[in-house]
């Protein structure tokens, strides 16, 4: 159950995740589905817009969808990403991350990487960068 454009790699290692890579896929928007089990995400170098919120984010333990088009980030997605330990988001359209981050319990190792995006400062986003010097460990 691979999504088009994609390629899906079992692996061998104890994790039993799956390594789904839509790299260059030319997508404009998530997969509709990914195959079972826990998953290593490449959705980098597309043109999605928009981080919707589907369900096999859940299951996701590394998410890479940096070099695309992103401008908003839907906060049920940030939910579902609960598990993730290695997050990309940067060099999109991002001027601002839903305030569900700051009540997402990320991993204590998780890595969170927001460059290249351009942050708008506003007194919306105030508690954006309280978030980021609270999680300065998590991102980059």
């Amino acid at each position: 159950a691979c999504p088009s454009n994609c390629t899906c790699t079992k692996s061998t290692a104890l994790s039993k995740s799956t390594m789904v890579d839509c790299s260059f896929g030319l997508l404009t928007e998530l997969p509709l589905f990914m195959p079972r089990g826990d998953l290593h995400i490449d959705l980098s170098f597309n043109s999605i817009s928009m981080l919707d919120d589907r369900d096999y984010l859940i299951r996701a333990m590394g998410f890479n969808i940096s070099n695309n088009e992103i401008s908003h980030v839907n906060s049920g997605a940030v939910t579902l990403l609960q598990n993730v330990v290695y997050l990309d988001l940067s060099f999109n359209q991002l001027s601002a991350i839903p305030q569900s981050f700051e009540d997402t319990l990320f991993n204590k190792t998780a890595s969170i990487v927001l460059s290249g995006n351009k942050w708008k400062c506003s007194c919306d986003n105030v508690w954006m960068g309280e978030w980021f010097h609270t999680n300065s460990h998590l991102i980059s």
